[in-house]
């Protein structure tokens, strides 16, 4: 592709199909963001379940709960 071609498909209205797949694109990218977050926060949730049943243990330990 020349430089002339180039810049002329720079100024050229995407067609349907290309806009399409740049959503699709777009929408893969957040779901795979989302999927992200989830795993995070259930890495999370499991984390601060763990630290409640060491606190928890300690205080029946200590007499304190």
């Amino acid at each position: 592709m020349t430089t002339k071609e180039f810049i002329k498909k720079l100024f050229l209205p995407k067609t349907d199909e290309e806009v399409m797949m740049c959503e699709l694109r777009a929408a893969n990218r957040e779901r795979l963001q989302a999927l992200k977050a989830i795993e995070y926060a259930a890495s999370m949730m499991q984390y601060h379940k763990a630290r409640i049943a060491i606190i928890e243990e300690e205080l029946v330990r200590r007499g304190k709960r």
